[in-house]
């Protein structure tokens, strides 16, 4: 392969840059890279928490399917009554979640307030419901703020998120070393760059048995392969972390983006309740299948409901949130890929699909599962490589003492 010439002059001011580079890309590694690893590895168990959750907790999550599907469900109204049987007066329901699968239960969501005579932590209780019969198949809680869950899957869902801490330490945290991953990821292209133009030296692994050049090369060429899923996945986790910044930077940019209908609601008023807001959604919409329906009454006089594998949509993420009036039932807002006014809506909107691989399937969910086991990968394979050229600095110093 012929390379064009470069300039030896131009190409010691690269280098000289390109070694300030290489000390900012260090220090923010070494910095974030073992809490990124972390990340990294329970995100990558997280793309598929569903499924190994319902595993691990049969007869709970999981149950065994009838032949109908979901014909057979019980009204949604049924499945809301059960639930409430098996929770505290003071118990306020947030939302529902309807079944994956038809093997899957209701997961009715509750918030119970903290006890301070008792000493218990305000708590996210899931009431698990059979679709078939709305008896209730089990509850599960969890503390809202620093603590440990109780199930593995929980555990390592919290562990990602925020580290085990409260939701404003740990997902600040979370988000930092989320954005210095990203500022790491680019310093890492600047490294990459090939001064000379021999791209084929760049993006290929050489065969070697130094092990500097294959930890180098393992280093490298993982971080520029996966870097077009790494970047959007570790984007949209700081989406996730500092939403309110993130939304208000988006709105600045596109205007008009991701405005919140607000319905008319005064405390006491009539309200529909989440079957009935879920039925009209469904007449009005009747594409795809019942996904969640969250109850905003308190804080926007609202219930938003979520419709999935709506095809018309999109192919890559197929998703109608209908806003429905909590006194009326007159639906004020459908949000969709045919419906979105602002480039800024669209960006909001594909930031969980890409967080969690979703928006391509199965494809997409193996390609998140390998670049959250990329950043260990990453991480360890750049602290291997500092050690190395650090023993080697040693050894040199250590020979110019002896020599002088």
């Amino acid at each position: 392969m012929i390379l064009k010439p470069v300039d030896s002059a131009r190409l010691d001011r690269l280098k000289r840059r390109r070694a300030l580079w290489l000390q900012i890309h260090l220090w923010m590694g070494l910095v974030a890279g073992f809490l990124l690893s972390i990340a990294g590895i329970t995100g990558s168990i997280s793309v598929f928490y569903q499924e190994l959750d319902e595993w691990l907790n049969p007869g709970v999550l999981s149950i065994v399917p009838d032949l109908r599907g979901e014909a057979a469900y019980k009204p949604l109204q049924q499945v809301l009554e059960a639930a409430a049987s098996a929770t505290q007066p003071d118990d306020h329901r947030t939302s529902i979640q309807a079944p994956r699968t038809a093997g899957s239960t209701y997961g009715v969501g509750y918030i119970r307030s903290e006890n301070k005579i008792t000493g218990t932590p305000e708590t996210w209780v899931s009431v698990r419901v059979n679709p078939y019969t709305a008896e209730v198949a089990g509850i599960r809680t969890f503390p809202l703020g620093a603590g440990l869950p109780p199930g593995l899957i929980d555990f390592i869902a919290v562990l990602h998120y925020r580290l085990l801490l409260s939701d404003f330490w740990g997902g600040s945290i979370v988000g930092f070393v989320g954005l210095v991953g990203l500022l790491s990821l680019l310093t890492g292209i600047i490294l990459w760059w090939p001064l000379t133009g021999n791209w084929r030296q760049a993006l290929t692994f050489k065969r070697s048995t130094n092990s500097r050049r294959v930890h180098f090369d393992i280093h490298k060429l993982t971080g520029i392969y996966l870097l077009i899923v790494l970047a959007p996945v570790l984007l949209s986790g700081v989406y996730m972390n500092f939403n309110s910044q993130f939304v208000g930077l988006v709105r600045a940019i596109s205007p008009g983006t991701n405005q919140q209908p607000q319905a008319h609601y005064l405390p006491g008023d009539r309200v529909l309740g989440l079957a009935k807001a879920a039925d009209i959604a469904a007449r009005n919409y009747p594409e795809g299948q019942l996904n969640w329906v969250a109850d905003n009454v308190s804080d926007r006089g609202v219930y938003i409901v979520s419709r999935r594998e709506v095809a018309s949509t999109s192919h890559f993420w197929a998703e109608r949130i209908i806003t429905v009036e909590a006194a009326t039932g007159k639906i004020i807002h459908v949000r969709d890929a045919t419906t979105r006014q602002t480039a800024g809506e669209t960006f909001l909107d594909w930031q969980w699909p890409l967080h969690s691989g979703k928006a391509f399937g199965l494809s997409g969910r193996i390609l998140v599962f390998l670049s959250g086991l990329a950043l260990p990968v990453l991480f360890f394979t750049g602290v291997i490589r500092w050690l190395q050229k650090k023993r080697v600095k040693n050894s040199l110093m250590l020979k110019s003492k002896q020599i002088g």
